[in-house]
C-alpha cells in the first residue's frame, strides 16, 4: 500500500488545508518561476519585550511608545482591559525602533499618572457585576436542574399533558385527524397530544378523546396571543449566561422594549430556555473584529480631528458617543468614550 500523503486516509479538514500549505510553500520557493514578486522583509526582530515594572494603562503605553493604539493593541492582544494586571506580569511588546524613546518617556512619567484610578475602579465594578451575574446564572441553572429532577420523579412518562376536559368520539369511515379537528374546533397537534398519537393518521372505528369547547376556546386564545406577540419579530431562546444587557446589545434594542414585548419586568432575571419576543431588532451577527471601549482624558491642544486619527475612528463615532464634545468642544481634563476596533490595520 502506498504511504505518500495523497494515499493516506485522513480527516476531511486535514485533506483540505495541508495541500494549501504545500502549494504556498512551493510558490514561495519558486516565486520567480511563477512571476510572483516578494517583498523584502529585513531579517531582524520587529518588537521587543519591555518590563514596565508596575501597572500601566494601555492607551498611556501606546502614547509613550508613539505608536497608534490599534497597532499597539495588536502587539499586546492579551490585555482585555484598559491596563496591565495589578499583580503583573508587567511586560509589554513595543516596536523595536520605539523601545528607547518608550523607556525614556516612561521614566519621565510620574508614578501616580500610570493608571487612571477612576477607570480602574469602573473596571473593578464591572468585573464584580459580571461575577454576580455569573453566580446568579449558576444558581438559576441549579434551580432549574432541581426542578427538572422533581418533575422526572413525579411524572415518569415521556410526555405529560395537564388534565383536559374531554368527550369520547368514534372515528367514522373516511375521516382524518384534520377533518375531526376542524369539525370540533380544535387542532391536529392538540388531538395528537391528548390521545398520545405518534402520527397523524387514525383508523376507522377507533375512539378518540375530543377536548370540550371551553378547553378549545382557551387553546385558540393562547394561539392568538402568541401570534400577536411574535408578529413582525422573532423569538429568541435564552442561553446560559444571557442577561437583559447582552440580549439587548445583540439585537440593538433597549432592555425596556424587551420587557414590554414579553410582559415582564426589566429588573427580573432571565431563565435558561426562556423564550423572548424580539421586535424590530437586527439579526444576531458574529463580530468579525471585537471592539474595546477606551476612556481618554482630553489634553491641552487636543481636537476631535486629531483624536479620530490617533485612535483610527470616525468623527461621527466620536460625536455619537460623546455628544457634549460635539456641541461644546473639547476641554482639558474632559473624559471621552472611544470605541476602538482591535482588528483595524495599523497605518
Amino acid at each position: 500500500m502506498p504511504t505518500d500523503y495523497w494515499s493516506l486516509s485522513l480527516p476531511k479538514e486535514t485533506e483540505d488545508y495541508v495541500p494549501r500549505l504545500l502549494a504556498i510553500a512551493k510558490l514561495f520557493a519558486n516565486a520567480e518561476q511563477y512571476g510572483i514578486r516578494l517583498q523584502n522583509i529585513p531579517n531582524k526582530p520587529y518588537c521587543e519585550i519591555v518590563n514596565v515594572g508596575s501597572q500601566l494603562d494601555i492607551d498611556k503605553a501606546a502614547e509613550l511608545a508613539q505608536t497608534p493604539l490599534s497597532q499597539f493593541l495588536k502587539l499586546n492582544p492579551c490585555f482585555k482591559k484598559g491596563s496591565t494586571a495589578p499583580d503583573g506580569p508587567h511586560r509589554l511588546l513595543v516596536p523595536s525602533h520605539r523601545v528607547q524613546s518608550f523607556k525614556q518617556n516612561l521614566a519621565r512619567l510620574p508614578f501616580e499618572e500610570r493608571v487612571d484610578q477612576r477607570q480602574r475602579d469602573e473596571e473593578l465594578l464591572a468585573e464584580k457585576i459580571r461575577q454576580n451575574e455569573l453566580l446568579a446564572q449558576r444558581m438559576r441553572d441549579e434551580e432549574e436542574r432541581n426542578e427538572n429532577q422533581r418533575r422526572r420523579e413525579i411524572i415518569p412518562a415521556k410526555h405529560y399533558f395537564s388534565p383536559t376536559p374531554t368527550q369520547q368520539y368514534q372515528v367514522h369511515r373516511g375521516e382524518t385527524l384534520s377533518t375531526i379537528a376542524r369539525n370540533h374546533d380544535t387542532t391536529v397537534d392538540n388531538l395528537r397530544q391528548i390521545n398520545r398519537l405518534s402520527k397523524s393518521s387514525v383508523n376507522s372505528g377507533a375512539y378518540l378523546k375530543i377536548p370540550t369547547s371551553s378547553h378549545t376556546a382557551a387553546i385558540k386564545q393562547i394561539s392568538r396571543t402568541a401570534n400577536t406577540k411574535t408578529s413582525g419579530g422573532q423569538v429568541y431562546v435564552v442561553k446560559k449566561g444571557d442577561t437583559f444587557f447582552n440580549v439587548s446589545k445583540r439585537f440593538a434594542v433597549s432592555r425596556n422594549s424587551i420587557a414590554s414585548w414579553n410582559n415582564i419586568s426589566a429588573n427580573s432575571n432571565l431563565r435558561l430556555g426562556q423564550k423572548l419576543v424580539i421586535k424590530g431588532g437586527g439579526q444576531q451577527v458574529a463580530s468579525a473584529s471585537p471592539t474595546r471601549l477606551i476612556r481618554y482624558t482630553v489634553k491641552r491642544g487636543d481636537s476631535l480631528m486629531q483624536l479620530s486619527r490617533k485612535f483610527g475612528v470616525s468623527l461621527n463615532d466620536l460625536r455619537k458617543y460623546n455628544p457634549a464634545a460635539g456641541s461644546k468642544g473639547l476641554r482639558p481634563g474632559q473624559n471621552l468614550k472611544i470605541l476602538v476596533d482591535n482588528a483595524d490595520r495599523a497605518t
